[in-house]
């Protein structure tokens, strides 16, 4: 379960990364410096923090419920307290997201 928790939480942590795949919808022709970029940017990264920022919230109420279920086993209690450790990482991360995002329209030029 421990190895679940922690996988699923580094693949959420690479959701910007992953989502940079799909650029169906951007128009041919882009240049840097347009803002159709600089939005796509923006775009992403917004859909991508939101998307962690849901997914730590859940395992959190997710580690709450452990915890509260937990009737004192040490066990138990620990991988509670892990789950809530990763998953503020993961919202760090998903924080993170958007300055990645800032910089990578400064190193292109775009705007928007």
């Amino acid at each position: 379960m421990k190895y679940l928790i922690k996988t699923i939480i580094a693949i959420s942590s690479l959701a910007p990364l992953m989502a940079f795949a799909d650029i169906s919808g951007i128009p041919t022709g882009i240049k840097a410096g347009t803002t159709n970029l600089g939005k796509l940017i923006s775009d992403v990264s917004g859909w991508a923090t939101g998307l962690l920022i849901a997914l730590s919230v859940l395992f959190v109420i997710y580690a709450a419920f452990l915890y509260l279920t937990a009737g004192g086993d040490p066990k138990n209690v620990e991988n509670a307290k892990n789950i809530i450790i990763y998953a503020v990482i993961a919202i760090v991360i998903a924080l993170m997201a958007n300055l990645v995002a800032s910089i990578a329209k400064g190193l292109v030029g775009a705007t928007g």
